[in-house]
């Protein structure tokens, strides 16, 4: 029978935990794990020092591409569980739109399957509609019954309100989730970067804020008669924060999530025609991304998702207005935030929002930490330098805005299915 383990000297970084800011040790027997008091315990234990470490819950991802099957070269599930171990999350909930489309119970059994040999939790998003052609409804109970928790359309807005109104109301008898991606390409037809004074400057065509929020209004809309949940996937602008705020005060089931790159960047990362910034939403103005800092710090935004859409460079790295949309962002998302967002948000609230607001939105029982249990974790070293490059790459793909970006702190060790994991 091996020793138990002590992690000795971490910082809890927990805003939602009453132990908040207090040094605690981890004593670890077998799978399971209980935070205690620093210098507590007496005994025969493997020791390993974490002294002025930083303890978090594991993290969830609401909006992670797997496209596993169909472009596995991009990223496959082997690929995926080195990359979320090594950047402290321990679900991913993956995006419908691979090929096939997960939109019947044997996609999700393929999801489910290889999530059970994994170290983390691969949770699959099912399709609103067959096949994400926004015309027929999927076998979302069928999914339901297979484990789908949320539905989505993936990066694609639910065009017929009719398919959105029949959905929120059939998920109302298990209680599902509609996930909304809110774009409505007929207003900006041809943009490929937020309309504005640096579209113009560039003379490329530009998505304005109308295809966001005029999505929005006419979901709440549906929302408001149908009853149900809804939750906005990768919100960008004021106006849909605005909206969404009305919306909560009314009393309205809705939910959201905010795009990493979309709070720490703006459109004037796009003036070196970089393509790795070609996202969407896309990368709006300053003013925006005040706003949405301001709405995680007032509640209407609930969390922060990745936008992890892994390309290989024969789609990427081409002249800008033919490349495709998508950043591989999930190993800078934890460093790049508090690197950016720390003089606005805690440390502790930066990984609420990756963590308690995902499992919120999720319906999913949050991560306990207090004296006597812990579940899943993360340890980070606030003092140790990296930087992403080929080499510490864990993505099969290379299309990153972070790429060659020193960091400060890096994930050492995530605590997720009952083991813990140590980051070379």
């Amino acid at each position: 029978m091996s020793k138990a383990t002590l992690l000795q000297g971490l910082i809890v970084t927990n805003s939602k935990s009453n132990i908040d800011n207090e040094k605690v040790d981890i004593l670890i027997s077998g799978t399971e794990a209980k935070i205690v008091k620093h210098n507590s315990q007496k005994g025969d234990f493997e020791k390993i020092n974490f002294s002025g470490c930083f303890l978090t819950p594991a993290f969830t991802d609401l909006s992670f591409s797997l496209p596993d099957p169909g472009f596995e070269y991009r990223e496959n599930f082997e690929s995926a569980e080195k990359l979320a171990l090594t950047s402290g999350f321990h679900r991913l909930c993956c995006l419908p739109n691979t090929e096939p489309v997960i939109d019947g119970k044997s996609e999700v059994n393929y999801y489910i399957k290889n999530s059970r040999q994994s170290k983390i939790e691969f949770l699959p998003l099912g399709a609103v509609s067959k096949e994400l052609k926004g015309e027929e409804m999927s076998e979302m109970y069928d999914m339901h019954l297979s484990g789908v928790k949320a539905f989505s359309n993936a990066d694609k807005a639910v065009k017929q309100a009719g398919l959105l109104k029949r959905a929120l109301q059939y998920v109302q008898s298990f209680n599902g989730l509609i996930v909304s991606f809110p774009f409505d390409e007929t207003v900006s037809v041809g943009g490929i970067m937020h309309e504005g004074e640096v579209s113009v400057s560039l003379g490329l065509k530009g998505q304005p804020e109308l295809s966001e929020y005029l999505m929005v209004k006419r979901d709440l809309e549906i929302l408001r008669y149908t009853g149900g949940r809804i939750h906005f996937s990768g919100i960008s602008c004021a106006e849909s924060v605005a909206i969404i705020k009305e919306a909560k005060k009314e009393g309205l089931k809705v939910t959201c999530d905010v795009r990493a790159l979309n709070l720490l960047f703006t459109d004037e990362s796009l003036k070196g025609f970089d393509s790795s910034y070609k996202v969407l939403p896309p990368l709006r103005t300053e003013k925006h991304r005040k706003a949405l800092i301001a709405g995680l710090k007032d509640g209407t935004v609930d969390a922060i998702s990745s936008g992890h859409r892994p390309l290989d460079t024969e789609v990427k790295d081409v002249e800008f207005i033919y490349a495709k949309y998508g950043a591989s962002t999930l190993q800078s998302v934890w460093p790049m935030l508090i690197k950016e967002l720390e003089n606005k948000l805690s440390i502790s609230q930066i990984a609420s929002f990756l963590s308690y607001g995902p499992e919120t939105v999720l319906g999913i029982n949050p991560s306990q930490f207090e004296y006597g249990y812990i579940d899943n974790f993360v340890i980070t070293n606030p003092k140790s330098d990296w930087m992403l490059d080929k080499k510490s790459n864990m993505s099969l793909s290379e299309n990153s805005p972070f790429m060659n970006i020193n960091h400060n702190f890096r994930v050492i060790a995530i605590f997720s299915k009952n083991k813990l994991t140590f980051n070379k």
